[in-house]
């Protein structure tokens, strides 16, 4: 298991970078890649097949290209699709991090995760430019990069899990009676029956 220790010095190198849009029933590919590529889908339901398999890529999929794969994309067949994406190279010396063979290909986010947040603030800061543009962009990255490997992608604010269904009914109980314009005690054998 990997410790990620020395991770603030990883450095990345740009490649090409921007945001696509490909009309219904489009493809891209196949191709083999010569460096990174993070891939971020923003609309569409899009299939990623890599290396000869198919992967669902929904809104809210990031894919992670590798050096030397071979992949390609079918974008939805029914309407447009939307992606953001950044080649790179990267520089791991140093860094405690899992083989690269060993990286997932990709991961589903909810809209609650930050790392199509980085990865849309990494596009915006290399096109843009501007003071500090690289340290910005390097940090960005290198947050990205290890979010998507360790599975750390929380951010604070995150909504809490649903409680036991018996504790559900027992708020829900609390509501009816607290909600309305006036207010009406419950006893706790009152919320013991809604519970069950």
């Amino acid at each position: 298991m990997s410790s990620y220790r020395g991770w603030e010095r990883v450095r990345f190198t740009w490649g090409g970078h921007g945001l696509a849009v490909y009309p219904a029933g489009a493809t891209f590919g196949p191709r083999t890649i010569g460096d990174y590529e993070f891939v971020w889908i923003v609309d569409g339901e899009v299939v990623w097949t890599v290396e000869g398999v198919e992967h669902a890529a929904p809104p809210g999929t990031v894919t992670l290209v590798r050096p030397g794969m071979r992949d390609g994309y079918r974008w939805d067949q029914r309407r447009d699709s939307r992606h953001g994406f950044v080649h790179f190279s990267v520089d791991l010396a140093g860094a405690d991090c899992p083989p690269s063979a060993s990286w997932p290909l990709l991961r589903r986010y909810g809209g609650d995760s930050v790392v199509p947040t980085l990865l849309r603030h990494l596009l915006r800061v290399i096109e843009e430019r501007g003071p500090c543009w690289d340290e910005l962009a390097q940090g960005a990255a290198r947050q990205a990069l290890l979010a998507f490997l360790a599975g750390g992608d929380g951010v604070a604010g995150d909504e809490a899990p649903p409680p036991p269904p018996a504790v559900g009914r027992a708020l829900l109980r609390l509501r009816e009676a607290w909600g309305g314009e006036t207010w009406s005690p419950l006893s706790i054998a009152a919320l013991a029956r809604a519970a069950g």
